[in-house]
């Protein structure tokens, strides 16, 4: 029994992040992780404000209603919030659920596109099924005066929720302070549809 969630495994918050430097997929900073195909629960996609500080870390705002935007919080000294996401996935490429939740340009852009692939056809999609896409790349770009990154997918389908995608009691709640925390210390064969494992 693990009271204080100090052992690892179990239900673990896997953040998930890309890195702009190396074009790849972080799990908690630490991993890098593989996948072709990524699984959505849209139940748990959110809209709100970010920030980061380097004294608090990463704190959120969520809006009452997706994609209806609250008012923007006041600047916490030099940092000022932008507008971030939040949902649950999950990816061919590692064993447990992981949160995406993100407010830096690149990854919110990525993740705007993504919606509109398969938005209209929620309703009508069958019972038990989540849209799962494909990752099919990324490229560095100019925004402003830094460097960010489009990321790109394409829908695949509405595939059987995986057995494995089991969500965390708390998911549908505001996350522990504890778990905030830990954010902030963050093949080549042709494949047909029926390959993708979801």
């Amino acid at each position: 029994m693990d009271i204080l969630g100090v052992s690892s495994g179990g239900n673990s918050m896997n953040f998930l992040s890309f890195k702009t430097n190396t074009q790849d997929w972080w799990i908690n900073n630490e991993s890098v992780v593989d996948f072709n195909y990524m699984q959505i629960d849209t139940s748990t996609i959110q809209s709100g404000w970010g920030v980061y500080t380097p004294q608090s870390g990463y704190d959120h705002v969520w809006d009452e209603k997706l994609g209806v935007r609250s008012p923007q919080p006041d600047n916490i000294g030099e940092s000022k919030w932008s507008r971030a996401f939040s949902v649950w996935l999950f990816l061919d490429g590692w064993d447990e659920p992981v949160i995406w939740q993100r407010h830096s340009w690149g990854e919110r852009e990525s993740f705007n596109k993504i919606l509109p692939l398969f938005w209209n056809d929620l309703a009508n999609a069958p019972k038990g099924t989540l849209p799962t896409v494909k990752y099919t790349g990324s490229k560095k770009v100019s925004v402003g005066a830094g460097m960010s990154s489009e990321i790109e997918f394409e829908f695949v389908d509405f595939k059987p929720r995986k057995a494995e995608f089991i969500l965390p009691e708390w998911a549908t709640d505001d996350a522990p302070s504890a778990i905030v925390e830990m954010q902030a210390e963050e093949n080549t064969k042709p494949i047909t549809t029926d390959d993708i494992p979801f």
